[in-house]
């Protein structure tokens, strides 16, 4: 009994040490360990959009480009359009991607593809575009399910395709009110579909519906004069999720966690933000990343946060970003695969911008150059010099946490900063914020 102990304390503890938090930064792939401990840029210009469940295969966007790669291979979709939305299906080398119809937000399509044969089909159409901006797929990924507007206002037809046959179901119509923030639904394990819904009393609550039996009732979970609002999750076996409601009048949000198979609502904390936009859990279902933004709009993103529920601890990253996939267990080398060579000199805005305190510049560098990077004051006095070395080809990124280079914290207010490359310059302006 104590050797057993002892050895699923080793596993536990290796598989922690192997974690993963996938998000995307400006066009980079960045991760980093739970802890905070380590942090990297992942995979350069390119987004990450969906991980298997194995972790074999990524799939990843630049621009029009869709990539599916895995530590062997790189298949390309190069699509005419950029599209919003894209998921790994339950069958290897296949997706689904959302295609807006530009001119309509209520003509947009689902489209299934092969990269083995190439083939693209149609499997709905029609979708309104605001409601499915996050998209619902089953926990098997065999099934998508979407919204259509309803010829009467803020009411929406909620279907489901399977994603191989095309058979779609009708389940029902949710009346509800979409504005710039669509709402969140999460497909669990337990064959329903759970979503934030607001009631005729202005109030966001969540509902569930099943997803294949149309004859059940759609089921409200939580009541009250509060509104609760789920994040979207790319999780395909919780059994339970958070939820939030807010003060709009101090910026605070109160965490909840809702249990499932109890329909336990179990208040967690207080913290700082209201906007609660994703969730992502460790694969114990013990731990989670989520994100929040204090309003929408530019420099409003707050930092990462972990949650321990099993030490009762919340964990501050460094970046601020939508964290989409807990990973762990595997060291892929699918990096490998795509060429790191840009083609031109290229000196990005820094992110984000503004900033309190750290942002992030990144540049390219198409061949071994000597590069310099420093941040100037608006009268042009030197302030930190942040790269002064010879690098080879690739994309490149550097922090600035608001230190000079006597190491001293800097005042708020506009900076340069200014890159220069073989025959390559270019400048910028970063507005620090306290």
């Amino acid at each position: 009994m104590y050797k057993y102990l002892f050895i699923m304390l080793i596993i536990s503890v290796c598989i922690g040490q192997d974690e993963w938090i996938y998000y995307n930064v400006q066009a980079g792939v960045y991760r980093t360990k739970p802890d905070n401990s380590e942090r990297e840029l992942f995979m350069d210009s390119l987004s990450v959009l969906d991980v298997s469940e194995n972790e074999d295969n990524f799939l990843f966007s630049k621009g029009s480009n869709i990539y599916l790669m895995s530590t062997s291979t790189v298949d390309t979709l190069t699509l005419e359009n950029i599209i919003y939305y894209a998921r790994l299906t339950q069958n290897e080398n296949e997706i689904v991607y959302f295609q807006p119809t530009w001119g309509s937000t209520t003509k947009d399509q689902i489209y299934k593809y092969s990269f083995l044969d190439n083939s693209i089909t149609l499997i709905a159409d029609s979708l309104d575009r605001m409601i499915n901006l996050w998209g619902i797929m089953s926990p098997q990924k065999d099934k998508i399910a979407y919204f259509k507007s309803d010829s009467t206002y803020n009411h929406y037809q909620l279907f489901v395709v399977d994603i191989e046959s095309g058979q779609t179901t009708f389940l029902m119509t949710i009346n509800t009110t979409v504005s710039y923030l669509p709402p969140s639904s999460y497909w669990a394990i337990d064959d329903y579909i759970y979503l934030t819904i607001k009631n005729y009393n202005d109030y966001y609550h969540l509902y569930k519906v099943h997803s294949s039996n149309a004859e059940m009732p759609l089921v409200q979970l939580t009541d009250g004069e509060t509104s609760f609002k789920l994040a979207h999750s790319y999780n395909s076996n919780l059994n339970k999720l958070v939820l939030t409601s807010t003060n709009v009048a101090d910026s605070l949000s109160d965490l909840w966690v809702y249990e499932l198979e109890t329909n336990q609502l179990s208040f967690i904390d207080t913290i700082k933000g209201k906007i609660l936009d994703r969730q992502t859990w460790s694969k114990d279902n013990l731990k989670v990343a989520i994100q929040l933004q204090l309003n929408l709009g530019p420099g409003e993103v707050l930092p990462i946060q972990i949650y321990d529920f099993v030490n009762d601890t919340i964990t501050a990253l460094s970046d601020s970003a939508l964290p989409l996939f807990w990973l762990g267990g595997q060291e892929l080398d699918i990096r490998k695969n795509f060429d790191y060579t840009p083609t031109d000199y290229f000196l990005s805005q820094n992110f984000p911008n503004p900033f309190n305190p750290i942002t992030t510049v990144r540049y390219e560098v198409p061949e071994d150059s000597f590069v310099d990077v420093t941040v100037y004051d608006m009268l042009g006095n030197v302030v930190s010099n942040l790269v002064n070395t010879n690098q080879s080809s690739g994309y490149k990124s550097i922090q600035w946490d608001a230190i000079n280079n006597q190491g001293e914290p800097v005042s708020a207010g506009v900076y340069l900063y200014k890159i220069q490359a073989g025959d390559f310059v270019d400048t910028k302006k970063m507005i620090l914020l306290k």
